[in-house]
């Protein structure tokens, strides 16, 4: 079973979303709470919210697919984290 890492991103419109990190990708997890605090702003594009943070990490584990409420780190983007959710659940 993978440990979970809880993450709170605050958010001038949506105020505070608590994300859950499993353990999959270790190394870039590492990375990514290495980098805390840190502030961004968010994108978006289709059913997801992206944003760029101070991280430079490899690709770890990749996988084409993800699933609505998932959270990737994109290295060809170039420290780039995408929150897959219908765009609809957000008030801009």
């Amino acid at each position: 079973m993978s440990e979970k890492t809880k993450l709170l991103i605050l958010s001038d419109t949506l105020g505070e979303i608590e994300a859950e990190i499993i353990d999959k990708n270790p190394d870039t997890l590492k990375a990514i709470l290495s980098a805390l605090p840190f502030q961004s702003s968010a994108n978006v594009w289709g059913e997801e919210i992206y944003f760029d943070i101070p991280v430079d990490a490899s690709e770890e584990d990749s996988q084409q697919e993800m699933g609505m409420g998932d959270i990737a780190f994109w290295p060809p983007r170039k420290c780039n984290v995408h929150i897959f959710w219908p765009y609809t659940c957000f008030r801009f």
